[in-house]
């Protein structure tokens, strides 16, 4: 009994441990220079630009209303500077660092869950979605959420963080193209949930309906007003889909995440893939192990939500890129979890030969954390194409 009581206790403390590393991981990461990150100039975001200078335009466009009602919140008292918008940003992005490693930690030991948390909190995408006072870092949360909720419905009985859970969803609505995640989720798990409501009881259940509906009544009321919002809420550009641009929509995709980037000098270092060569192997290595019959269920869901990203990034409307990147490093941390099982197959019992295993993908892991902090911090706010759009930008 002493022996349990122990264990359970060094159980709580590692974790006490790993989400204060999270928090200092966060502001670490995304704090530095978040006033202005390019010498000499200062990044352009202005209330207009983003839709919020009067609350009631949220009404009438409600998309990525999580984070725009944060930052109305700011122009109504008078704290609309560009630091505070980029704030609503960080903050958002800190939640999605800890959803993911609240994700990985689920699926994977606490040595990857964090070696996996590192490669996607220091991706130069993340780190640029986080600071810019854009709703893109909505995208990054939303993929979390969606599978954490899936793993929460695995339990037969209510979970007291199931009326969080479906508010959460519910907010996540609002974002242009998720509509189809929602119903990937209900197809994957609708036996799950009848059996999860069967085991409430009445008051929880009145309570589940309340945080799904009552977050909805604006987004319903906004599309009641403005029957053509629907269109973009489907993902579908506002100007109408044009068949001809999908298949170059389509090949932008892997284009930009394994060649080249947004040939956007005020969203990305031009002429750079958005992965490196480290994470790309690892992703591969990681797609490998799931084809190959390790936790068919886990990786039918993770494809699932892979082409439907795909899907609607080809559509061309506001859906982005920012969609798929955490599905990117959730297959890179199960390469990394198949290489550490693969060489402590090898050396089940030699410490030294263990020691060196680990010390390699360390090593590596720090080495494509260091070229994406290098790229964000320092090669990006200095190239000269960056200054000048930062420039055109700033009113």
């Amino acid at each position: 009994m002493e022996k349990v009581a122990v264990k359970v206790l060094a159980d709580r403390w590692r974790t006490v441990l790993a989400t204060l590393l999270v928090v200092l991981l966060a502001g670490i990461i995304l704090l530095p220079k978040l006033g202005s990150l390019v010498p000499s100039a200062t990044f352009g975001e202005q209330p207009s630009q983003l839709g919020i200078t009067e609350i009631e335009s949220l009404l009438e466009d409600p998309f990525f209303l999580p984070e725009r009602v944060v930052q109305a919140a700011l122009v109504y008292t008078h704290h609309a500077n560009g630091t505070y918008l980029r704030l609503v940003s960080v903050m958002f992005a800190a939640l999605a660092l800890a959803l993911m490693y609240w994700l990985l930690s689920m699926w994977y030991t606490r040595r990857v869950a964090v070696l996996t948390l590192l490669l996607f909190g220091t991706s130069s995408w993340f780190l640029h979605q986080a600071r810019w006072a854009e709703p893109d870092v909505l995208y990054l949360v939303a993929v979390p959420i969606f599978l954490i909720g899936s793993i929460l419905l695995e339990k037969k009985r209510h979970d007291p963080l199931w009326p969080l859970t479906i508010f959460a969803l519910a907010l996540l609505l609002y974002l242009p193209g998720l509509w189809a995640y929602a119903a990937l989720f209900l197809i994957f798990n609708f036996g799950k949930i009848r059996k999860t409501f069967k085991y409430m009881g009445p008051v929880p259940r009145v309570v589940c309906a309340f945080a799904l509906i009552l977050p909805l009544v604006p987004l319903v009321y906004s599309f009641w007003r403005g029957p053509w919002l629907i269109t973009t809420w489907l993902g579908i550009p506002e100007k109408g889909l044009s068949l001809s641009s999908i298949p170059q929509n389509l090949y932008e995709i892997p284009k930009q995440l394994l060649v080249a980037g947004p040939n956007s000098p005020l969203h990305w270092l031009s002429g750079t893939p958005i992965l490196d060569a480290a994470a790309i192997a690892l992703i591969a290595i990681g797609i490998y192990s799931y084809k190959s019959g390790l936790y068919p269920t886990r990786w039918r869901v993770l494809a699932g939500l892979g082409l439907v990203s795909i899907a609607l990034i080809g559509l061309g409307g506001l859906v982005s890129l920012s969609l798929i990147i955490p599905l990117a490093y959730i297959f890179a941390g199960n390469g990394l979890a198949l290489l550490l099982q693969q060489w402590f197959t090898v050396f089940p019992r030699n410490p030294f030969a263990r020691s060196v295993g680990i010390t390699a993908v360390i090593i590596l892991v720090l080495a494509s954390c260091s070229y994406q902090l290098v790229r964000y911090y320092i090669a990006w706010p200095h190239a000269p194409a960056t200054y000048r759009a930062i420039q055109y930008q700033t009113p």
